[in-house]
């Protein structure tokens, strides 16, 4: 039974990956599912530039908040693909995590 726990957080992404389509312009807002749990932003600045951010919740041990922003600049000609686009991206960001008891 634990690793079928293991596993469903695999198999949730491989299964939303191939209905879910990724924006390339605008706002979008989403859920982060996992360890932590929150919410996720994105908002494109430029065509290859985005600024990405989440605020979300750690259930292990104490409990934590995480906040992280994230700047992403996108490459999308680097890998062909026969339909659709597949980025790749890179860029810089900073994390912060305010718990009550360090471990």
């Amino acid at each position: 039974m634990k690793m079928i726990k293991k596993l469903m957080p695999f198999v949730l992404a491989i299964t939303l990956a191939t209905v879910l389509k990724a924006q390339d312009k605008g706002f979008g807002i989403g859920l982060y599912l996992g360890e932590p749990t929150g919410i996720g932003m994105k908002g494109w600045v430029s065509a290859n530039g985005a600024i990405a951010g989440a605020m979300a919740w750690s259930f292990a041990g104490n409990g934590r908040l995480h906040i992280h922003v994230d700047y992403h600049r996108h490459s999308f000609n680097l890998i062909e693909v026969e339909k659709g686009k597949l980025p790749v991206y890179y860029g810089i960001g900073a994390k912060i995590v305010f718990q009550d008891d360090p471990d």
